[in-house]
């Protein structure tokens, strides 16, 4: 499991991020960015071999940015 921080585009996505460093989260194991950034990190933890992941959604308050996130990278 790791926490993502979507945005549908860039404004969105710094606007979501409130200044924390996006290559620092990922750094940590988060995955951060726009529906093409964020597919991308998917792809590459099952490049790594990984038959699932689970995506931590903390914005309980914005389904309709995950509503956008599931159509983006599913």
């Amino acid at each position: 499991m790791t926490q993502v921080v979507f945005g549908r585009d860039e404004a969105e996505l710094e606007a979501v991020l409130d200044g924390r460093d996006p290559e620092a989260l990922r750094e940590e194991g988060h995955i951060v960015g726009t529906p093409e950034e964020v597919r991308e990190q998917i792809d590459a933890i099952e490049d790594a071999g990984a038959d699932r992941i689970m995506l931590q959604w903390l914005a309980m308050d914005d389904m309709d940015r995950l509503e956008a996130l599931a159509e983006a990278v599913l």
